[in-house]
């Protein structure tokens, strides 16, 4: 969540430990109940139990692609900027910079503070509720690194760094080892999270040393001997809504606003 651990909210980000603990008296016996659960066939929930990590072989784009595939031509409208909505006495009608569209319906997924800016006229309560929701900016750094370099065994899926140790680096992925084909046999592709909401100085770093401080960083700590075959660094400014404590009922709070509204819905991560 690039989040502050002091602020988030346990029911928006991980409701299934305050649900052990309101079920078991605590989490630890929770945790000792599913194992059990586990061990003795019993069922410990419903639903299908796929991989915690789970793509495309192609990336992410697939889908989108065979989602417009299937669509009628034309329904799709891409590179269009929508500067405002209106309430019609039979719908909506977009104001965008190709001109204005009326529609009976319109979804809203865009970022909160954007969905706020949209709504300001039509609902200023429900865009001061909107506005509430903070966001923090996170950057990727991607490096790739032959195998035989990395002095460290690569197990797992990765690594989080406590914010005690004072790291540049919030988070690594092994990307290559969480999915298949995302890298040539005898490398690694490892996807670094800088900035966030506890260290937002360093996401404003330059690229350059941003990636030279990732570098060693990784190297301290995986006993890299070498520098990275290839360094791509990648930004998503205002990226990350933070779910702080209270936030279920904020989320509770704009969707009574919503519903005041037909034929009007909100989408997006920021719920």
């Amino acid at each position: 969540y690039t989040a502050d651990p002091e602020k988030l909210s346990l029911r928006a980000t991980m409701p299934q430990f305050l649900e052990m603990e309101e079920r078991h008296g605590s989490v630890i016996r929770g945790m000792y109940a599913n194992l059990r659960s586990r061990k003795t066939g019993a069922p410990a929930g419903s639903g299908a139990r796929y991989s915690l990590f789970v793509s495309f072989r192609d990336g992410m784009s697939t889908l989108v692609d065979a989602i417009v595939k299937k669509l009628p031509q034309g329904s799709v409208r891409t590179g269009v900027t929508v500067e405002g909505i209106a309430q019609t006495y039979d719908g909506w009608q977009l104001s965008s910079d190709r001109g204005p569209l009326d529609a009976s319906g319109v979804i809203l997924a865009t970022p909160s503070y954007v969905t706020a800016g949209l709504l300001y006229d039509t609902s200023p309560e429900c865009a001061s509720l909107l506005r509430q929701i903070e966001y923090a900016s996170s950057a990727v750094v991607i490096q790739a690194y032959r195998k035989e370099d990395v002095g460290a065994e690569i197990e797992g899926f990765g690594f989080v760094v406590p914010r005690i140790e004072g790291s540049s680096i919030i988070a690594c992925s092994f990307s290559s080892e969480k999915f298949p084909g995302r890298a040539p046999e005898g490398y690694t592709v490892m996807r670094v999270f800088v900035g966030g909401a506890v260290s937002p100085e360093r996401y404003i770093q330059d690229d350059e040393r941003m990636a030279e401080t990732v570098r060693a960083e990784l190297s301290g700590i995986l006993l890299i001997k070498s520098k990275p075959v290839f360094t791509i660094v990648k930004r998503y400014p205002n990226a990350m809504p933070q779910y702080h404590v209270g936030h279920m009922d904020l989320v509770e709070r704009i969707n009574k606003e919503i519903r005041k509204l037909d034929g009007l819905e909100v989408a997006g991560n920021a719920f």
